[in-house]
């Protein structure tokens, strides 16, 4: 239990940053420095802590999770641009097609098969 910890609390310090880094630019720079700093390559970033002989598939299936955030960060700016919806049900429909989009994609490359 205790390597698990130890084996999982890298990426999360990593991770975490990356988060706090863009509120922290969204506070003292600005919001465009805060997106690149939120849109970080986290999914580049954690295949290093992925096993070798597993790091060809994870890079292949980060691809596709990559265009559906892409299609869901354009579906979210429409919609906070575009409509009087308010901010929270603009994000929930966002992630909301992200994560149908996702289950959809992952059952078409076979991921959720047998789970």
């Amino acid at each position: 239990m205790v390597n698990l910890l130890i084996t999982l609390l890298e990426p999360f310090l990593i991770g975490g940053s990356v988060i706090a880094g863009a509120k922290w630019a969204s506070l003292y720079l600005n919001p465009g420095l805060a997106a690149v700093i939120g849109g970080a390559p986290t999914g580049l970033i954690s295949s290093m802590f992925i096993a070798s002989d597993q790091r060809n598939d994870y890079v292949y299936n980060y691809i596709f999770v990559t265009a559906i955030l892409l299609v869901a960060v354009l579906v979210y700016y429409f919609i906070l641009t575009k409509t009087e919806l308010d901010k929270t049900y603009a994000f929930i429909i966002a992630v909301g097609f992200w994560i149908v989009a996702q289950v959809i994609n992952q059952y078409r490359l076979g991921n959720l098969r047998g789970l």
